[in-house]
Order: C-alpha cells, then structure tokens, then sequence
C-alpha cells in the first residue's frame, strides 16, 4: 500500500489481511463491483462478528452487499452531505447501504436528519459521536503561552485549525474568512495544522 502509515508497526494483536483484488485506483461506482469477489473471500476467511465500514456510498455500500453481517455503517459527512446528491446513482448507492446497515455512526446533527431524509433511518440505531471540544471538561489555559512568546503572539488572539487542505474541508472559505476577520482585528493569529 501507498502512504505514510503503510511503513508503521501494527499494533500488538492486529494481523494483516493479504488483499488479492485489484490495487489500481478505481474511478467511480461503476468499477466498485470489481472489487467484490475479492472482498468476499477476505469476509468469509475471516467471519467477521461485525463489519465496520465507511464511507456510507463506497465501502459502506460494499460492505451492505455482502448482507451476511452485522453492518455498523460510518458516515464521513461528505459521503451523505455530498455524495449522495450527486446523482441518482449516488443516491441510490447511499440509500442502498443506510437500508442495510444493522448502525449507523455519523459525527452530526446534520448529517442524522440527512439520512433520516435520505431513508427514514431509525434514530435509536444512530450513535452520534460530535468532532469538537467539550468546554466544560477543556477550558482555554496558560499552556501554550511558550509558543505564544517564542512567536511574539502573547497578545494576539490565536485561531488553530487542524482540517486537512483538501478543497473539501474548505481551506479557502477559512483563509478568506480569516481575512475579513483579521481586518476587524488585527491581533487575530492563524494556524494551520492539517496537511
């Protein structure tokens, strides 16, 4: 495999599973189905108690096909926000998996009332498990006041996203955003993390 966790120790306990299908990139649903025979004899050597799967309209949609475990489906957000708007395969696609799903796990409001739309999903089989910080438990400190100093920011208002760049996730709105904002206050600090 490709990528930088491809060189990482496996944790201890997890074993790798040989993939025999194919390995090039494949470029839209119409060639997914090339990838069941192989994902079948990797379900059934295996016998799974559960399969876990995600995003809801690629390997979720795979996964509900094999139809003979239980299915916790994770959404990724785009995959029901976006996704399943694109067309009417898309859709379907979508449609298919949350029906087959046994769970659904998604990160949001919105994307519950999305697949509760989409299917009339029940809500007693949604887990919801929100991004973000609970400030109840996280208040802002004096921890970092290290790199404020060696930054020069001890009084600058520090804005920190940790989102990939990916055109996805809305880099340019955040830069541009950033931008207005800067201009009302011009003590605002920005971080990008993500990569």
């Amino acid at each position: 495999q490709n990528g930088p966790w491809a060189d990482r120790p496996l944790p201890a306990g997890v074993r790798p599973v040989a993939w025999e299908g194919p390995r090039q990139p494949l470029r839209g649903p119409e060639e997914w189905f090339s990838l069941m025979p192989a994902l079948e004899r990797v379900v059934e050597g295996l016998r799974p108690d559960l399969i876990h799967a995600g995003p809801v309209t690629s390997c979720g949609f795979l996964a509900s096909l094999l139809d003979r475990y239980p299915l916790l489906l994770m959404s990724w957000a785009s995959d029901v926000l976006i996704d399943a708007a694109r067309d009417a395969l898309w859709r379907w696609l979508s449609c298919y998996a949350l029906s087959h799903a046994d769970r659904l796990l998604c990160d949001s409001p919105v994307v519950r009332e999305k697949v509760r739309q989409l299917v009339g999903y029940p809500d007693e089989r949604v887990v919801e498990l929100p991004w973000g910080v609970d400030l109840q438990t996280f208040r802002p400190g004096r921890g970092g006041d290290g790199l404020r100093r060696r930054l020069g920011w001890e009084d600058a208002r520090v804005v920190l996203s940790t989102r990939g760049w990916d055109a996805i996730h809305g880099i340019e709105t955040l830069l541009e955003a950033f931008t207005l904002a800067a201009q009302a206050e011009p003590r605002l600090r920005l971080l990008l993390l993500g990569a």
